[in-house]
């Protein structure tokens, strides 16, 4: 219950930042933003490149992927995931940080792609069973 009050609050937080930013592109809310923007790109290509070097040496990269995406699995279908990630772009772009909204939107197009791919996998393995 704890866990779910905070993760509460932070969508919260993270909306009254994007608000803040879209009606004052000027504001200490917008570098916040695109900050966080900006870790979470790096955070995800780190793990990426992880999971792409995990897969070269041993051959376990799909192991590594399952874990690191178990996440990305339950939010990337739920509309709150795509109204707080649209509103990011839209931030995004109108405050005027395009190359950040373009690693933040190729970002989000590779997680798409790993997560279709971490379904594939998912579902040969469910037939071969």
């Amino acid at each position: 219950m704890k866990m779910k009050v905070m993760h509460i609050t932070l969508y919260l937080v993270w909306a009254a930042l994007l608000i803040i930013s879209l009606l004052h592109p000027h504001s200490i809310a917008t570098p916040v933003v695109v900050g966080i923007a900006v870790v979470y790109c790096v955070l995800f290509w780190w793990a990426a490149v992880l999971v792409l070097c995990t897969w070269l040496i041993d051959g376990r990269g799909d192991d590594v992927l399952v874990t690191l995406m178990k996440l990305r699995v339950r939010s990337s279908r739920n509309v709150r995931f795509w109204v707080l990630t649209s509103h990011t772009i839209l931030c995004l772009a109108h405050s005027g940080w395009f190359i950040t909204m373009a690693a933040y939107c190729l970002t989000l197009l590779i997680g798409l792609f790993f997560l279709e791919w971490i379904h594939k996998a998912r579902v040969l393995n469910a037939h071969a069973i």
